[in-house]
């Protein structure tokens, strides 16, 4: 679970629209946490 969350963070960081469309509920609100950070809207 820990590695699929690190996976989930860089794919945020790289590629954070994209990321949150393949990722489930719970990784989606780590996401939107990234998202905001590096400048985008996050999904709701």
């Amino acid at each position: 679970m820990k590695v699929q969350l690190l996976i989930i963070g860089f794919l945020a960081l790289c590629h954070g629209y994209h990321a949150k469309v393949v990722a489930g509920p719970f990784e989606s609100r780590i996401i939107n946490g990234v998202d905001a950070e590096i400048g985008e809207i996050p999904y709701q």
